[in-house]
């Protein structure tokens, strides 16, 4: 199993993603990808590839990159297991 560095993951709260004005902030001074998940969503890792899951389906799981400053929210929904690498790929083809 590979493990990969500089990965960032929050947990979600009582307010969904969008209407967390802090949060933003806090980001939008970070220099590497993160995941943030709401409540009732999760993001499963096995081996190299994740999926999410929801007990809620308005619940989401977002890759979160910053580029110049500015918070970029990509919401990932896919229910079967897909390389993790592809993920990183997006992050930092959104990003940079």
């Amino acid at each position: 199993m590979k493990t990969f560095k500089n990965v960032v993951a929050i947990g979600g709260g009582e307010l969904s993603l969008n209407e967390r004005p802090e949060f933003d902030k806090f980001m939008a001074s970070q220099k590497i990808p993160a995941l943030a998940i709401e409540n009732n969503c999760a993001v499963v890792f096995q081996n190299d590839t994740y999926k999410v899951i929801k007990s809620v389906d308005s619940a989401n799981a977002y890759l979160i990159v910053t580029d110049n400053g500015v918070v970029k929210k990509n919401v990932i929904n896919n229910a079967v297991f897909m390389p993790i690498k592809g993920l990183f790929r997006t992050a930092y083809a959104c990003g940079r």
